[in-house]
């Protein structure tokens, strides 16, 4: 009886997954397709594939042996290193304190 109440209780270890589209995450899809985007509006469709192709490529070998979510994390941080402003605004990473 007691098995039955336990496996009730368990929460699926792989809930939070992306689910993959095209066999790539989510946001690795979206930032190849944003550049191959801006490369065809800028009418440079054949610089616009190889991007696209490098950031897939990239970021497949960017995930052989790294953690869930590593890919992810090095988007945000580029990101937020880019924007003189984020860094202003928000204290560094090794203070942890609540915000309110």
């Amino acid at each position: 009886m007691s098995d039955g109440v336990d496996k009730a209780r368990q929460i699926p270890t792989r809930v939070d997954e992306p689910v993959p589209f095209f066999l790539w995450e989510p946001v690795e899809f979206v930032t190849a397709m944003t550049s191959f985007g801006f490369f065809m509006v800028i009418n440079m469709a054949l610089v616009g594939i190889l991007t696209m192709v490098g950031i897939l490529w990239a970021s497949r070998e960017l995930k052989k042996g790294a953690k869930r979510g590593a890919t992810q994390h090095a988007i945000w941080a580029v990101g937020f290193t880019m924007d003189p402003v984020l860094p202003a605004r928000f204290p560094p990473n090794y203070i942890n304190e609540l915000v309110e």
